[in-house]
C-alpha cells in the first residue's frame, strides 16, 4: 500500500501528463481506530496530507482492510484496452501515446541512488498546540527507496548496484527452493547449480561490467493491456493503473518482465512501434538502445528467476505426478538458462 501511494505521488508531482489515479486517502491499518491520511491539494498545486482517525462507528465498512491497510484512489475514465483496439493505424497511435507516457516516468522522476520499492517514513509528530487547520505536512520528503516487494526474504538494507539487485532476487528464490516442501524433490538438483552460478559467473556478466553503471529507473513493472484504459472512438489512452509493484529498478527490468512475465500480452508489431517511439524520445530499449549481449543477459536472468521456483507451482493447485513433471520442466529450463549465462560470462 505504501509503495503504490508513493509511486502515484511521484507521478502526480513529476509526470502530471501521465493519466494515473490520484491518491485521496490511505491507512496502514493494524489498529481498531486506524490513523487515516487524507490528501489535500492546494490551489497552488501542493499536495499535503492531513491525519485523522477512522472511528469504529464509521459508516465506511472496510472489513479486513482495516487490519491490512487500504488506499482510496480517484476513478479514471475509460475501459480496459482490448487487443482489437490495437489493429492498424489506431494501434500505432495508441503505441505512440503510451510511449510518450512511459518516457515521462522513465526520465522525469527524481534520480535515485538505490534499487527497490518505496516506503513512507513515519510522519513527523504534530505539536499539541498546533491549530487544527495547520495539521498538514508535505508528503514528498517522507519517501524512501528501500526493500523489494517482489522478494519474500529481501534484506532491509538498501540495494545500491545492479549486481546486488540480482543477487537479492536470486537468493530470495533459492530460499524458497530450499525451504518450501513443494520443491523438495528438485532442490538438491537445482540449488547447487544456482549457487555455483551466483558465485562464479554472475559477477562476470557484461550487464554488471559496463563503463556506465545502470541507473535506477522508475518502472511500472506490469506494463500490459490489462492495466491500460482507453476511451472514445477511435480509442485513445485515458489511464494507466496498477502501480502496486512499481519502483526503481534496472533499466532493462520493465522490458525483461514484458518478455517473460507478460509474454504474449502485446501484438508484436504494436510493441515494436512502442519501443521505436521510446527510442525516439531518448529511452533505451531492447530494439536499439541495449546491446544484444546486455539484453540477452537481462532476459535470461529474468527467465532464471522465474524458473527456480515458478509462481504457479507455489499456488498449490498442481499435485502428485503432474507436480513432479512440472518441477522437472522448471529445473531443466533453469539449467539451460544457467548454461547460456555461463557462456555469456566466459566463466
Amino acid at each position: 500500500m505504501q509503495n503504490e501511494v508513493a509511486c502515484l505521488y511521484l507521478l502526480e508531482q513529476h509526470c502530471p501528463l501521465v493519466p494515473a489515479p490520484r491518491i485521496l486517502a490511505w491507512s496502514d491499518g493494524g489498529k481498531k481506530d486506524s490513523e487515516v491520511q487524507v490528501v489535500v491539494r492546494t490551489e497552488v498545486g501542493e499536495v499535503k496530507v492531513k491525519q485523522t482517525k477512522l472511528e469504529q462507528s464509521s459508516e465506511m465498512d472496510l472489513g479486513r482492510n482495516r487490519e491490512h491497510g487500504w488506499v482510496l484512489l480517484s476513478r479514471l475514465p475509460g475501459r480496459r484496452l482490448e487487443l482489437s483496439d490495437l489493429e492498424g493505424e489506431v494501434g500505432a497511435d495508441i503505441a505512440r501515446e503510451l510511449a510518450v507516457m512511459v518516457a515521462q516516468f522513465r526520465t522525469k522522476t527524481p534520480a535515485q541512488g538505490c534499487f527497490g520499492n518505496i516506503r513512507l517514513k513515519p510522519a513527523p509528530p504534530i505539536p499539541e498546540d498546533a491549530a487544527k487547520e495547520d495539521d498538514l505536512f508535505v508528503l514528498g520528503p517522507r519517501l524512501i527507496v528501500n526493500g523489494l516487494l517482489l522478494c519474500h526474504h529481501a534484506p532491509e538494507k538498501p540495494t545500491y548496484s545492479t549486481l546486488e539487485y540480482y543477487q537479492v532476487r536470486l537468493q530470495d528464490q533459492l530460499t524458497k527452493l530450499e525451504t518450501e516442501d513443494v520443491f523438495a524433490s528438485k532442490r538438491t538438483e537445482v540449488s547447487p547449480l544456482v549457487r555455483d552460478f551466483m558465485t562464479k559467473s554472475l559477477p562476470a556478466l557484461h550487464l554488471f561490467n559496463r563503463d556506465t553503471p545502470a541507473r535506477p529507473t522508475f518502472t511500472q513493472y506490469d506494463f500490459s493491456p490489462r492495466n491500460i484504459l482507453v476511451s472514445g472512438s477511435p480509442p485513445h489512452v485515458t489511464g494507466l493503473v496498477d502501480f502496486e509493484f512499481a519502483g526503481f529498478f534496472p533499466p532493462e527490468e520493465e522490458f525483461a518482465n514484458n518478455a517473460v512475465g507478460n509474454e504474449g500480452d502485446w501484438p508484436a508489431p504494436v510493441y515494436d512501434m512502442f519501443l521505436l517511439e521510446l527510442e525516439k524520445l531518448g529511452v533505451e530499449t531492447p530494439l536499439r538502445g541495449f546491446s544484444v549481449q546486455r539484453w540477452n543477459e537481462a532476459r535470461l536472468l529474468m527467465l532464471l528467476i522465474e524458473d527456480i521456483v515458478p509462481w504457479y507451482l507455489r499456488e498449490g493447485g498442481i499435485k502428485g505426478g503432474e507436480l513432479e513433471e512440472e518441477c522437472q520442466k522448471a529445473a531443466d529450463k533453469a539449467r539451460r538458462c544457467i548454461e547460456e549465462l555461463k557462456n555469456a560470462s566466459g566463466v
